[in-house]
């Protein structure tokens, strides 16, 4: 029953969409070509009514689905804006770019539909100002969250409820897979957003848009064609390339790749042949990896070291279970499962970590009911800024197929045992671990997991093979190559591989 309902639930939410649209004398002008279409009429069914209630009411855990922004964010708005209207007026700006170094402006789009597509962003950002600095301005911009309207504006926290609904996620993916259903969907959503789009891209007045979501392509690269056509090209200026930094691993949405891409960097052979079957041309499909967090591009401290620094003990085999940022991943079950499987372990002393992220109903009560000795002792945490301390003091990781944690798993050189993974847009990532030789997927039962774990502590031989792969299949440099490529070319450089292919 779950299917069907979450496929006329979001059936509704499309039909809702397009009924709500406004539309004005000038039909569908407003929009690229490809995405007019006549006149829809329509009235939003109960149903749908109901569902626009449930998303806009507040949870208590509402602080988890919007990402606050800081004053330091609030003024740069505030002044992107004054830039824009500047230049609309034809006056010079009161708050010039040029700063004596020429500053560009790179905008980078993406959506907080899980921690992965922000982390890529940052890193991208801070591997640009280490490489660059005071020659690049930085913006990120949840763009569907701001600036689409409903019901695409409430991405975040729909995501977030479907990622812990398994069979409700794998109905959302088939929806947005189904060629008709998913182009219902564009078309709705692109004669509901697009304009709002146009005008957020247009206050941010990029030299350079970079997108790390696969809903950022569609509407977006329009955008900047358009922009391109009448602002730049008339003018004799630099046009604005757009490039996607694709952060799925073993496999990818369809909506990631759209052929009038710039480039398209890719993390691996699979999701490459995933791109040249989209017909985006070979010579734009660039392999490099995938961004990752700063602190995994850096040499880190012995595992002595960093367990004295955690303070986990030096000796034994160190568990690390993960479930993300938000705790997801049916943590509570598996981290009993594995304090009690290893607790009953005689040939190795044993420590369990459990990094419950936000869920803090989850962690309270792991450390209430979860208990240890002093040969196989648990440690529960919440969420932590240092994973890569955690992971680097690790022998294991147990976690859900995310592929941000995969590759940094890979750097660290850790064997992952992967407890599950969305449908869909995950399934591609258990393959990509299980061939690489570097993890196992035993099924998602937590006694199973458990056992899994038990024999990989007890074998010193295998736990070393699977660290050996996992750092011969990792790329620690990517996010510093894909960063240097993105300002090179914002930076006139000849060389650069996007300079080239932007021509």
């Amino acid at each position: 029953m779950l299917l069907p309902t979450c496929l006329l639930v979001l059936c509704v939410l499309s039909l809702s969409a397009a009924s709500r649209l406004v539309h004005l004398s000038s039909g569908s002008a407003a929009l690229p070509d490809e995405l007019r279409i006549g006149r829809q009429r329509g009235s939003r069914s109960k149903l749908g009514l109901k569902f626009k209630n449930f998303l806009s009411s507040s949870p208590s855990d509402e602080r988890h689905f919007v990402v606050a922004e800081d004053r330091a964010a609030s003024k740069v708005k505030f002044v992107e804006r004054i830039r824009a209207a500047s230049q609309k007026m034809g006056l010079p700006s009161l708050f010039p770019r040029n700063d004596g170094q020429n500053r560009k402006k790179l905008l980078i789009l993406m959506s907080d539909t899980g921690g992965g597509h922000r982390a890529s962003a940052q890193a991208l950002d801070q591997a640009i100002q280490e490489q660059f600095p005071g020659k690049i301005d930085v913006e990120i911009l949840d763009i569907w969250t701001k600036h689409a309207k409903w019901p695409y504006n409430k991405f975040v926290p729909v995501y977030r409820y479907l990622a812990k609904h398994p069979m409700l996620w794998r109905g959302f993916f088939a929806y947005g897979t189904f060629p008709l259903t998913r182009r219902l969907t564009e078309i709705s959503s692109c004669r509901s957003s697009y304009a709002a789009f146009r005008e957020a891209i247009e206050r941010a007045d990029p030299d350079f848009v970079v997108s790390v979501h696969p809903l950022c392509q569609l509407m977006p690269i329009s955008i900047v064609q358009e922009m391109n056509r009448r602002d730049r090209v008339p003018q004799n200026k630099p046009r604005i390339p757009f490039v996607t930094v694709v952060t799925d691993l073993g496999g990818a949405h369809n909506t990631w790749f759209d052929p009038r891409a710039d480039a398209v960097y890719v993390p691996s052979e699979a999701v490459k042949n995933i791109a040249l079957r989209n017909k985006v041309p070979a010579h734009k499909v660039l392999l490099k990896g995938l961004p990752i967090r700063p602190a995994f591009w850096r040499d880190t401290l012995p595992k002595p070291a960093l367990r004295e620094r955690l303070g986990i003990a030096p000796g034994g085999k160190t568990v690390l279970l993960m479930g993300g940022g938000d705790g997801v991943g049916g943590l509570e079950p598996i981290a009993t499962a594995l304090a009690q499987r290893l607790r009953r372990l005689k040939t190795v002393a044993t420590q369990l970590v459990v990094i419950c992220g936000h869920n803090q109903r989850v962690a309270q009560s792991l450390a209430d009911k979860v208990t240890g000795d002093v040969t196989h002792r648990v440690l529960v945490k919440g969420f932590v800024q240092n994973i890569d301390e955690f992971m680097g003091a690790a022998d294991v990781l147990v976690t859900k197929a995310g592929p941000g944690t995969i590759a940094e798993a890979m750097v660290r050189g850790l064997p992952v045992v992967l407890s599950s993974f969305l449908p869909g847009q995950e399934a591609g990532n258990v393959p990509f671990v299980v061939k690489g030789g570097f993890g196992v997927y035993p099924g998602q039962r937590p006694a199973r997991i458990a056992q899994t774990v038990a024999q990989l502590v007890q074998d010193d031989e295998r736990l070393q093979a699977m660290s050996r792969r996992a750092r011969q299949a990792a790329r620690p440099e990517a996010t510093v190559a894909i960063a240097r490529d993105i300002a090179e070319c914002m930076l006139r450089v000849p060389s650069s591989p996007i300079t080239l292919l932007a021509k």
